[in-house]
């Protein structure tokens, strides 16, 4: 699919936020604990509005930390992450 990017490490990290997001799932400690799975959609958004998307939804599971599984920034802009306590 054209546009598509599968992200397994993403080499920024969102700290303006409360959720945080990991570049590796090796980063979480082993004492975080799997707590889903999210994914998030707006039509021509950012990245950065996407990332903003995924650490709000994060937040609203009470979850602190989000891995990327998925990313998509043109047209119907899309991504989907492993949440984390």
């Amino acid at each position: 699919m054209k546009g598509m990017i599968l992200l397994t490490s993403l080499l920024f990290t969102v700290s303006a936020y409360s959720a945080s997001e990991i570049s590796r799932v090796d980063d979480i400690s082993h004492h975080e604990v799997k707590c889903g799975v999210i994914s998030v959609s707006r039509i021509d958004a950012t990245s950065d509005e996407l990332m903003k998307l995924l650490s709000k939804k994060s937040d609203a599971l009470g979850c602190r930390y989000f891995a990327i599984t998925s990313f998509e920034s043109e047209g119907n802009s899309r991504a989907t992450a492993v949440v984390y306590h």
